[in-house]
């Protein structure tokens, strides 16, 4: 499949809270299920669409701002390589409408 987030560091990735203050909106994922090494192995756009709407929930600063627009650009990346090959998985489907639930005020006008 696609290749995860390779300059990405994991500690970047704000897991704790996405847990926190965005699934208990949607409940889409499991916590016990989607941990951070699963979905390092099974979906690179359901972690890349986690970690967007996690990091869409930090504190406004350049960081913040910046890591947003390399996983917004990855995400779009990661959609083109699976539109191209046709992968099919329930974890695309849950990046997908994790991704569009929370989709940002600047995609939304694209």
């Amino acid at each position: 499949m696609c290749e995860p987030i390779s300059s990405l560091n994991t500690s970047e990735v704000p897991d704790s809270r996405f847990w926190s203050r965005c699934n208990p909106v949607i409940r889409l994922l499991d916590p016990t299920i989607h941990t951070l090494a699963y979905l390092q192995a099974k979906s690179p756009l359901l972690l890349s669409a986690m970690s967007q709407v996690a990091a869409q929930c930090l504190p406004v600063s350049s960081h913040s701002i910046a890591l947003c627009s390399k996983l917004d650009d990855h995400i779009e990346f990661l959609l083109k390589d699976l539109c191209t090959h046709g992968y099919q998985s329930l974890e695309i489907c849950q990046g997908l409408v994790l991704y569009a639930a929370w989709l940002r005020g600047t995609k939304q006008q694209q």
